[in-house]
């Protein structure tokens, strides 16, 4: 996945106003949101890679300080752009199905 689709995934989860289980929406970063019926698992290197991102993200939105990295910056209208949108929006109906219930 681009690390455009991975920021938006990870911004999704972490405005949730419920905390979550990240393995309810990990496989995300995997299948883009394709469901299938198999189990999809990130490896513990990408896992670990992918939690300190969300503890930094988390950390600059609460002190208010969060910008969208520069290459988003950049091209809001391009195809970074809306692999942040597609990644938003894969993970955002998981959180809101199993977190605001």
């Amino acid at each position: 996945m681009p690390a455009s689709f991975v920021e938006g995934a990870l911004l999704a989860a972490n405005i949730c106003p419920v905390p979550m289980d990240p393995d309810t929406w990990l496989s995300v970063l995997v299948t883009a949101g394709v469901e299938d019926d198999e189990t999809v698992v990130l490896n513990e290197a990408d896992k670990q890679t992918v939690f300190a991102h969300l503890e930094q993200q988390y950390h600059s939105l609460m002190r208010n300080d969060y910008t969208l990295p520069d290459a988003l910056m950049v091209s809001l209208r391009g195809e970074l752009a809306q692999a942040f949108a597609e990644g938003f929006l894969a993970v955002w109906p998981i959180l809101s199905r199993i977190g605001m219930m």
